[in-house]
């Protein structure tokens, strides 16, 4: 691939409609998420993303996960907002959302 020396991470400057803008030793117009089918995300300006170049666009593979407060067990999964709103697959079953048992 042409290409290989660009792979690296990226910052947010613009996301709308599943694509982003990056700024960093290689900026990037118009990349696309890659995310699981079913799920659509809208990344929040300033994450930090990880950029993996495809002909003269890239494809976002990952924003770089931050620390956060919640204790999670080996194996459980998280899904989180900006604005603080969480569910949590728990190992035992249960799922939480914003801390609720449903």
């Amino acid at each position: 691939m042409e290409n290989m020396n660009n792979i690296g991470l990226g910052k947010v400057s613009f996301s709308q409609n599943g694509k982003i803008n990056t700024s960093g030793a290689v900026p990037y117009v118009n990349a696309q998420m890659l995310v699981p089918y079913g799920m659509a995300v809208a990344v929040p300006v300033g994450e930090n993303t990880f950029m993996f170049p495809v002909g003269n666009t890239a494809l976002c593979m990952g924003v770089v996960q931050k620390p956060f407060s919640i204790p999670l067990q080996n194996g459980e999964v998280m899904l989180y907002s900006s604005g603080g709103a969480n569910i949590i697959l728990k190992n035992d079953g249960r799922v939480l959302i914003n801390g609720r048992e449903v």
